[in-house]
This record gives C-alpha cells, structure tokens and sequence, in this order.
C-alpha cells in the first residue's frame, strides 16, 4: 500500500543526490539479454550535473573554426542576448546565480558578469576557459536558475579577478556611467590590479561593441588611470581595444562647369574650361554624338594632359548608330581659367558628320584614382523614354551621367543636377546633356525626351577622396613631455590608419587599412622589448611589423589616458570599448581568436537548448 517514490527512501536525510533519467518498472524479472540490450540504448553522454541548487543550465560550444591555435587560460566574451528567453527568464535579476565550468559538467571556471538586462534580455559575461582546441569544438556549461546563490566576491578564486589573471595588467570594459565628470576611479579595472579611471568624460553616449562603451567628444573628454601602466626595458606589453572613430569625410562637390556643341564636318572641337582651387580634383568630359558615320572620340586633353575612356555606349548597343555618349576623365585636372579642352574624332575620313554636344565637370573632393570601368553603367532605346539608366551606388558618392538623343526636341532632367544640356546647330539635331545626383544603393539618372528617337546614356559613380584627419586622434597613451616621458602612444593617424608611436617617436609602424567613420575596429599591438620586435594587429590581422626595435623605453611620469595624450592633445572623436593591457605578448592565434570571439560572437559559439 506504500507509494512508488523516486529519489526518497521516505526516510529523513535519505535523499538521491544526482540526476535520474528512464525509470522503468517491470512485472517480471528480466532476463540477462534484455538487460544487455536496455544498456546498449542509454545515454552515452550523460554529464554530471553542478548540484541539485541550480535548475538549469545550457551548453556553450566553441567552434574549433573560430579558434586559430590551442590555447588556454583564454577569456571568452559570451553575448547573454544568444542565451534565449528561458535564460532570462529563470536567471536572477543581477546573474548573481550564474556559474560555468567545462565539459565535464562540475569543474567550475572563473567568471564576471559586466551587466545584465534580465527585461531587456541582454547583458555581457566574461569566462575563463581552461582550454579551447582549434582541432575540435570545446565545450563549456552555463548554470543558473538558483535564488539562492549570490555573485561571487571578485577576490573569489571563481570572481571577477581570476578571470584576468593571465598576464592583464589591465581591463577596462567601460560600461559605467555618471552624471558630469570628475567622479574618481568610476572605470573599474577587472583584473583587480587597481587601475582605476577617473571619470573626464562629459559625454553620455554608451554604444558600445561589447554591452555599454563610452562616446568620447574629441575636445575635452577622456579616461585618467594616473601614473600606471609603466613598461621600461625590458618589459612585453600588449594594448587591445575596440574604437569607432568618428573621421570627416572628404566633401565631395561640383567645382566648375562647361559645354560646348559640336559642329558638323569638323575633326575635333576646342572649348574653355576653368577648374578653380581644390583638394583631390577630378575632370569627367562627357561626349553625346550622333555616329551614323561610326564616329568614336580618339583622344581628349586638358590643358595639354589626355584624359581616358572610361565607357561608351551605342543607341543600338554596338556599330554605326544615331546616338553615342562616352565618358573620359582625368584625375588631378591643372587649376586654371579657360584652359583648353581638346576633343580629336576617329572616323573614315576624320569629321565628325553629324552633329553632337561635349560637356566637362571637374569635382573637389574625389578619390585620387580613375573611375573603374567596370562601374561604368548604361542603356539605350527607340523609343520616348524616359532615357534612364540606374547604378549601384553608395552614400557619399555623386553619379554622373551623360545622355544622347537624335531629334527628340528637348532633355528634361528628373530629380538631377543638370551640369549643361545643348543640341548641335545643324540637322539631325543631337541633342545633349549631362548631369549630377547624390549616390544611393540604386541611383537612378533620368531625362525626359520631347519626343521620340534613338537615345543612349551612360553613368559613373564619383567617389570621395578618403578622409584626412586635422590631428592624430589618441585613444590609448602613455605619453607627455619629452625624452622617457613619451613611453607609448596608440593612435588614429590623420590618413585614417591605425599607427603605434614608441619612445618619442623613434618607433612610428602604421597600418594599410583606412578606416572608415561610425565603424567598429579591434586594434591591437604587441610590443616585445625582450626581442626588439612590434606588431600591429587590426581586426585580427597584423598590418606592419618592425622586427628591429632597439630603443628601449624608460618609466613616463606622464599619467594613461584612454582618448588622449596626457599633454592636452591629440584627442579622440567617437567610441572606445574594452581596452586591456597585458604585461605579456600575445600571440597571433590569440588576437584573431579574440577578434573572432568578440566581432561576432553568434558565430564563436553554439549555445544548446535549456537543460533541467
């Protein structure tokens, strides 16, 4: 008459400890090869449980794709908005209960909770993994679920300090915030080491890359850690950080315009143009003629320099037609009034036999570097259109376009900016026009026909020349002064690559990526005294080396910053995010695996469906 009970003796303190699964129960006895057969169909997988207090958990696995080299005692950064809603809603509101070990199930690790939203169902965890393989997937158990249990205390051999025990000096992962500044030591170093921030951030922006960062205004705010972070001879050293540097973007603009018609029966045609003062010039000459002859353009100069074809087009697509546009440029146009655009037909015999209309625009602002012909866009009909064309285009960039059209009695354009629009004096008459528009994913150029007849336009994208900083923009520094006192300096330098300074300047290496503004970057540099060499590292990547590094760096009286020089200058414009120091040289498989891990951790890991 007594109950079946599982788990209990019905006796006090006679509790099962531990995790049961298919319990079956037989009206007879079985016999040896039932049994055998039962045993071969368990679970060959079953890993042990933390303690019965924690009611969940969830397997994280890395995937050895993302992990370059073996390696151990390697922080992983695991993103708490890929844990699901079962997570938050089980885990305690300050993840307080949340413990993590490896693949047995009960080996705990070292771990810190930077901060969680259990509502908004984000937050940011650091562990320590004992090892990850780059031949096999590791995996790793997340616990919670456990109202009971508080967060550890960050001296805790599985606190916020053992995480970083691997040779970081230094990890700031900057998500605090505070009304106004001047509040001392509010950035909190993880590693326990002591090195404090105090808060010269006005600012209140917190996009981040990893949770929260800080938005740094360029003029006047920036992150004091005092007189730390001293690495003289011979001391290895290793910064990290993920910056979002705010950089001006070049303006590109229209600078000069001019037309001229075509007449018939000439072999070239001579007109002025004026391209005024400008940074990175840029010249585009359009042609719109009507080759019923099979008249082409064989050359055109500016002021004595030959422009190049870029592309052309035919109203039928190919051979002798009524309506032709070529587009020609020339990078770096000489500044001048009136100088002479010269425009030299090839045809059989060398005139042109009907008539056409030749334009020219010079741009400030421009990428130094022809047009890519590939990027050369067109279409052509018979028809009364509208004559358009689209093109593939981003923001930042002006298209140009160029059309043709035989008798069609008038060119309208459509939401452009028309840079000239003439038709030839004698009949046919061919009229043309060329004009500008903002770049867009797809930008369409349009003209609207008075009538209908053979048409052809063709369109390029104008690209800004890449921006240029007024100043190096500091983000990570130990520098001041002059002599021992300019220790290191880590940079964006004014062509928008990432530059390490060293001694005073003795040691300048610089990256080949320009950056681009409001874009998330991972800068990292090791710097080995011990065997006189640097690398600098973006996104994973090294960028430049210099293996003969002999100047030995002495102890700066100068304080570290986080977005500036400790002189007042140099200051950086955008977002900072975890920045760490370590007193050691990280490898390369190390820096690409934590480019990996942090850059998109989705990707890093798979997280397993919630375990009870």
């Amino acid at each position: 008459t007594e109950p079946i009970i599982i788990g209990w003796a019905g006796q006090t303190s006679q509790f099962f400890d531990g995790r049961i699964d298919d319990v079956r129960i037989y009206d007879y006895a079985l016999n040896q090869s039932e049994v055998t057969s039962l045993a071969a169909t368990a679970p060959i997988d079953c890993v042990a449980w933390l303690n019965a207090s924690w009611a969940y958990r969830k397997q994280i696995i890395i995937q050895s794709s993302q992990v370059d080299t073996n390696l151990t005692n390697f922080p992983v950064y695991v993103d708490m908005a890929d844990l699901g809603s079962d997570f938050f809603a089980n885990v305690k509101s300050d993840g307080g209960d949340i413990r993590i070990t490896n693949s047995d199930g009960t080996t705990e690790l070292a771990r810190e909770v930077v901060e969680i939203n259990t509502g908004a169902e984000t937050g940011e965890i650091h562990f320590k993994a004992d090892s990850l393989s780059g031949s096999g997937d590791t995996s790793f158990y997340i616990y919670y679920g456990n109202s009971g249990a508080s967060d550890y205390a960050v001296t805790d051999p599985y606190g916020r300090n053992a995480v970083w025990s691997n040779g970081y000096a230094a990890v700031w992962h900057l998500e605090e915030e505070t009304s106004g500044t001047g509040t001392a030591n509010l950035y909190v170093d993880s590693t326990g080491n002591g090195n404090d921030g105090n808060d010269q951030v006005a600012a209140t922006g917190q996009t981040g890359r990893l949770g929260s960062g800080q938005e740094l205004d360029g003029a006047a705010d920036y992150i004091d850690m005092g007189d730390v972070l001293d690495f003289a001879d011979p001391a290895d050293f290793t910064l990290e950080s993920w910056i979002r540097p705010t950089i001006p973007s070049a303006t590109l603009a229209v600078s000069g315009t001019s037309s001229s018609a075509v007449f018939d029966g000439v072999p070239d045609v001579t007109f002025q143009h004026t391209t005024p003062t400008g940074t990175n010039r840029l010249m585009v000459v359009g042609v719109s003629l009507n080759n019923l002859g099979g008249e082409t353009v064989s050359s055109i100069t500016y002021n004595g320099g030959s422009l190049t074809l870029i592309g052309a087009v035919n109203h039928l697509g190919s051979g002798d037609d009524d309506s032709r546009v070529e587009i020609w440029a020339l990078v770096a146009p000489a500044e001048g009034t009136n100088l002479d655009v010269v425009v030299t037909f090839s045809t059989s015999p060398v005139a042109i036999l009907n008539g056409g209309v030749v334009g020219a625009t010079t741009f400030t602002g421009a990428e130094q570097v022809l047009p890519d012909p590939s990027d050369f866009a067109s279409n052509y009909a018979t028809s009364a259109g509208p004559a358009t064309v689209d093109l593939a285009s981003t923001s930042g960039e002006l298209v140009f376009a160029t059309v043709a059209c035989e008798t069609c009695s008038g060119l309208t354009p459509v939401s452009m900016s028309e840079q000239w629009n003439d038709v030839s004096p004698l009949s046919p008459l061919e009229y043309g026009a060329g004009a500008t528009k903002a770049g867009t994913t797809v930008t369409t150029m349009e003209w609207n026909l008075g009538s209908s007849d053979h048409w052809a336009i063709g369109a390029i994208p104008i690209k800004p020349a890449a921006a240029a900083l007024g100043d190096q923009m500091t983000f990570m520094s130990k520098w001041g002064g002059s002599g021992t006192d300019r220790s290191y300096r880590f940079e964006v330098e004014t062509d928008a690559t990432l530059t390490l300074l060293l001694g005073g300047g003795t040691i300048n290496i610089s990256g080949t990526t320009v950056m681009n503004t409001d874009t998330w970057y991972y800068a990292a540099v090791t710097v080995s005294q011990s065997s006189d060499e640097v690398r600098l590292y973006l996104d994973g990547s090294e960028e430049d080396s210099d293996l003969a590094v002999t100047n030995a760096l002495g102890n700066s009286t100068y304080s570290f910053n986080l977005g500036r020089r400790d002189d007042g200058s140099q200051w950086f414009d955008g977002n900072i995010d975890e920045a760490r120091v370590s007193s050691t040289i990280r490898s390369a498989g190390w820096l690409s695996t934590g480019f990996n891990n942090q850059d998109s951790p989705s990707s890093f890991y798979n997280v397993g469906a919630q375990e009870t």
